[in-house]
């Protein structure tokens, strides 16, 4: 008996009773427009995750090598920034001491100018170098200031790349929140494509068609059966054998059948002997709860596998054993 592994509706059962079939060949299938179309759209959303997987990808790759470039470069930056304010204050200490012996000389020149004991030109040099070395001074110290603005300006950027590390760890987190996704989609898509796979059937072997059992069109559900199928190569024979007679009988023994309906003989071989008897089944076993308890002989059942079957031979004829 075949069925689906999937509700549908059928679209595709040509077979009657009795037609022939091969192996592999398409015995009915199921409409699959609307899975089809449901996983054509879910490709395109794996297809869409991926893309901006992709970009997010490079967008970190970029943000990180940006990292670390503009980190190498702030710090070379603060190195150098930071040996100029050194010499800065060094020069300005050198020119503090300088400042400091031409006061003391612009004083003692002052005095002295105003004894008419030195020149005027002599007077006005020493008042130049004095006013020239105070507006150097003044003027390392602004370039002094602004190399210390300066610093406080890479140590602050210094602070926004660490702040760009924190946007690579949330790249990170959308990228695997995006892989999760699209995992979660492809088995989505796998599931609908075995849907679609079981929206058909093939044949399991060369067999007729024994029985269909619904039609064109019809609406079915899972596990309901389609077509009964018979292999005219793989049957065989039910024989009940009294238990008296299974001594000596063993897997493999050659028999012989004669059909009724034939007029023909067919030899078979022992393929089962089923370990428990025919009334171990029955639907209302014997009661022996009374006490009372008549022997009968059990019957068994073995199975005879035909050696070399024909198509006349049909699925339920009788025959006899030897």
């Amino acid at each position: 008996y075949l069925s689906f592994k999937v509700d549908g509706k059928i679209n595709y059962l040509p077979f009657t009773a009795g037609d022939k079939i091969k192996k592999h060949q398409l015995i009915a299938s199921l409409d699959t427009t609307e899975l089809n179309t449901t996983l054509n759209q879910t490709e395109f959303n794996i297809l869409s995750f991926q893309n901006k997987i992709d970009s997010m990808q490079a967008e970190k790759e970029k943000l990180i090598n940006d990292i670390k470039l503009n980190s190498k470069l702030n710090e070379n930056q603060l190195k150098i920034l930071n040996k100029n304010i050194e010499a800065n204050k060094l020069t300005i200490k050198s020119m503090e001491v300088q400042l400091k012996k031409l006061k003391d000389d612009y004083e003692r020149y002052s005095f002295l100018y105003q004894r008419k004991k030195v020149s005027k030109d002599e007077y006005e040099s020493i008042t130049t170098n004095y006013n020239s070395m105070k507006f150097k001074i003044k003027s390392a110290q602004k370039s002094l200031e602004s190399m210390i603005l300066s610093k406080n300006n890479l140590l602050i950027k210094q602070k926004l790349i660490e702040n760009e590390k924190n946007n690579v760890k949330k790249l990170s987190k959308t990228i695997q929140s995006l892989l999760n996704s699209k995992k979660a989609t492809q088995k989505q898509a796998k599931l609908i494509e075995e849907k679609i796979k079981d929206s058909f059937i093939y044949a399991p072997f060369n067999g007729i068609i024994a029985k269909k059992q619904v039609n064109n069109y019809e609406v079915i559900k899972k596990g309901e059966n389609i077509v009964a199928l018979v292999n005219p190569k793989d049957i065989y024979v039910s024989v009940f054998l009294q238990e008296t007679k299974l001594k000596g009988l063993k897997i493999g023994n050659p028999a012989t059948i004669r059909v009724d309906a034939l007029d023909k003989k067919y030899k078979v071989k022992v393929e089962t002997i089923l370990p428990v008897s025919a009334s171990t089944f029955a639907i209302v076993p014997r009661d022996l709860s009374s006490g009372e308890f008549t022997k009968l002989t059990q019957r068994f059942i073995v199975k005879l596998k035909i050696v070399n079957p024909d198509e006349k031979l049909r699925v339920g004829m009788s025959c006899g054993v030897t």
